[in-house]
């Protein structure tokens, strides 16, 4: 997980944090001054780089597993 978190451009860092935090791609967009394309774009990137095909797979990588012990 870590080589394909270093993969990931500065920005790219940035988008997947505020993903991460929830935002939508709008306030992602309003907060680093760059339009929702560009935001989209960025999307896409990190679902590409870190091997993902949905936000719900995004986030599992993040969100350790709860186990029933």
């Amino acid at each position: 997980m870590a080589t394909r978190l270093a993969t990931l451009s500065d920005r790219e860092r940035e988008v997947l944090d505020r993903i991460l935090e929830g935002k939508p791609t709008r306030q992602i967009a309003d907060e680093l001054r760059i339009s929702v394309k560009t935001v989209e774009f960025h999307r896409a990137r990190i679902r590409e780089k870190l091997a993902v095909a949905s936000l719900a797979q995004l986030f599992r990588l993040f969100i350790p597993a709860v186990s029933d012990a």
